[in-house]
């Protein structure tokens, strides 16, 4: 499945995307919205939204929860680093009121076995619904180390190797259990490095039978 990941101040076109994709994540760090704009998204459509700020930090998590609670979305995507004695009450209230999250580590070395030991016990802090990790760009031969971490969090894993030279892992993770990829709507939209476009993933999910 893909999930389309729009980062764009354009909140007609927004509201449209919700007609064409079962999931849409709002980039919130990059579209900047008002978020009583958000408010305008009919209830039926808000339940496919997955809502990502990477400008939350400890002093507006609160407020960025009570308005995901709010709103209803589907998920929320949060840095798993947030989680400590201070934020894990507010992060949990999420999951009781009905709105997944998601806990991510983004520029994770797959080289350094050390950092990714610490980085998989940090996901044990809080029950989650998704975990996401995105790798760093690397050679090809850690390739085997990428498919190896989806034995530890089974299809729970959302995960992929940035950079154009791995943009595949973005449709091997769906091989391996991921429930969803990241999309852009096209090369001037992506929110992501090597993301691949609502084009390439049509293209390659049809030659490869997904």
């Amino acid at each position: 499945m893909k999930c389309l990941s729009y980062g764009k101040n354009d909140p007609d076109l927004f509201l449209n995307l919700f007609e064409r994709f079962s999931l849409v994540e709002l980039r919130q760090d990059l579209a900047h919205f008002n978020y009583e704009q958000l408010n305008s998204i009919p209830n039926e459509y808000r339940r496919k939204l997955i809502l990502t700020d990477k400008s939350v930090d400890e002093t507006n998590l609160k407020d960025f929860v009570d308005k995901a609670i709010e709103l209803k979305v589907m998920a929320v995507d949060l840095d798993v680093e947030f989680i400590n004695p201070k934020t894990i009450e507010s992060v949990s209230k999420l999951r009781s009121n009905e709105v997944q999250l998601i806990l991510s580590k983004h520029d994770v070395d797959l080289s350094q076995k050390a950092e990714l030991e610490k980085v998989f016990s940090m996901f044990d802090q809080v029950e989650c619904d998704y975990i996401k990790i995105v790798y760093t760009e690397c050679e090809r031969k850690y390739i085997v180390d990428y498919i190896s971490t989806f034995k530890l969090f089974q299809h729970k894993l959302i995960s992929f190797i940035a950079g154009d030279t791995m943009k595949f892992t973005r449709m091997l993770s769906l091989v391996l259990g991921s429930p969803f990829t990241y999309v852009a709507l096209d090369e001037t939209a992506k929110t992501g490095d090597g993301q691949l476009t609502i084009d390439e993933y049509d293209t390659l999910s049809k030659v490869m039978g997904l």
